[in-house]
């Protein structure tokens, strides 16, 4: 078993916490970092899949996911504040 394979094994374990995190979250805040939290992660899952197979077109699906996971956090961040739902 190759160390890329325990490295997704463990991050897998780590975006299943931080479901249960975003799911329990007193506060939206809370599931606002969760929200970013688990984009991190896919993002570092991504990448760590790139190094496994050898493959520098999933570098790019890794920068998308980066991007949207950010882009997906300010929209709701906004949202929320524009709501008053604080």
């Amino acid at each position: 078993m190759s160390i890329e394979i325990v490295a997704l094994s463990v991050l897998v374990v780590l975006i299943l916490g931080t479901i249960v995190r975003i799911a329990i979250g007193p506060t939206t805040w809370d599931r606002l970092i969760g929200i970013g939290l688990i984009a991190s992660k896919v993002t570092i899952a991504a990448v760590i899949m790139a190094l496994y197979f050898e493959e520098s077109y999933i570098l790019d699906v890794a920068l998308i996911i980066a991007i949207i996971g950010f882009l997906a956090k300010v929209l709701i961040a906004r949202y929320i504040e524009r709501s008053g739902n604080v």
